[in-house]
């Protein structure tokens, strides 16, 4: 017998039990629920587009890559906010899975793209590795690339009110995007962002994450070298903060060692300095900041922060 979870964007998880059939045979098994929610009619009237991309204009082999689309599917043009939303990692992926900040945006009237930029998982080795040495180049550029089809494809969503949603490398992903793409978007909303990788090469506890992604080896018996710092600062986001105009909201965990807050408050009083509107939120947790009153805390805030600046 096996028991699993099974959910999508617009079904919480529940419990399912079914009977392994004999080799050969997986197909037919029978699932058999077990845990059960009262559907939400709304949640389930939304749209759930599977999008397919391909970088035409690069010269390497690995070019693909996809996103969703989920949220409100309207008859009118424009009237649709959108939520741009990179994954962490960045060696993970967005599937069709529950989500709860999906679901509160959705009913909320937001739309949002979930973008699985080159580096993902679930394309590939070759997708994967394609990442390393490319951070904050190729995969803005796919999560940008991934934007304007989707404004192409879906004429409800409004252009004037695109806003941006990350944590962690999705952070990394959504500070770059604020500033290489100043006028694209109204609000950010980052989640303990990776801003600055060679100021958080000594004090992380994944130091090896800081070199491999940049393309660089890692050794434990090497300090870093002028070279690999300077290749470390031009992936990192902090290099265009002077041309980031979009009011900022920075979740940071005090308690996090994998992303200190030192990067989020030293990105905060850089964009004070610019002049640019912005709040810090401090919690007393880690990197994912799950703990439910703060999980709670930040949804909410963000969600204000996003309604705040796309009415």
């Amino acid at each position: 017998m096996v028991i699993c979870t099974r959910s999508s964007l617009k079904l919480p998880p529940i419990l399912v039990l079914g009977r392994l059939p004999s080799r050969g045979c997986e197909h037919t098994m029978v699932w058999s629920v077990i845990t059960s929610w009262q559907a939400s009619l709304t949640l389930d009237s939304l749209a759930c587009h599977y999008m397919a991309f391909t970088q035409e204009e690069e010269s390497q082999a690995c070019k693909s890559f996809n996103a969703i689309y989920f949220g409100p599917e309207s008859g009118q043009d424009h009237d649709v906010p959108l939520i741009v939303w990179p994954h962490g990692g960045p060696h993970s992926a967005f599937t069709d899975d529950f989500k709860m900040e999906a679901a509160l945006f959705a009913l909320l009237g937001f739309g949002m793209l979930l973008v699985n930029y080159r580096g993902s998982i679930g394309a590939g080795q070759e997708s994967v590795e394609f990442l390393l040495g490319r951070i904050g180049d190729s995969d803005v550029k796919d999560v940008h690339l991934a934007v304007v089809q989707a404004l192409k494809q879906f004429p409800f969503l409004n252009p004037n009110k695109m806003v941006l949603f990350g944590g962690s490398h999705g952070g990394f992903l959504v500070t770059h995007l604020s500033g290489q793409f100043p006028d694209l978007f109204k609000a950010v909303v980052a989640r303990n962002p990776v801003i600055d990788i060679p100021a958080m090469f000594t004090i992380t506890d994944i130091p090896d994450w800081a070199a491999v992604e940049t393309g660089l080896s890692y050794s434990e018996l090497e300090e870093m070298n002028a070279t690999a710092f300077e290749k470390m600062r031009k992936c990192s986001p902090i290099t265009h903060v002077s041309s980031v105009i979009a009011p900022t909201l920075l979740l940071l965990g005090s308690k996090d060692k994998r992303v200190p807050s030192s990067q989020g408050i030293h990105y905060y009083n850089r964009l004070l300095s610019n002049n640019v509107k912005t709040k810090l939120m401090l919690y007393e947790d880690n990197h994912p900041l799950n703990q439910v009153p703060i999980e709670m805390d930040n949804l909410i805030n963000s969600v204000l922060w996003f309604l705040q600046h796309t009415v």
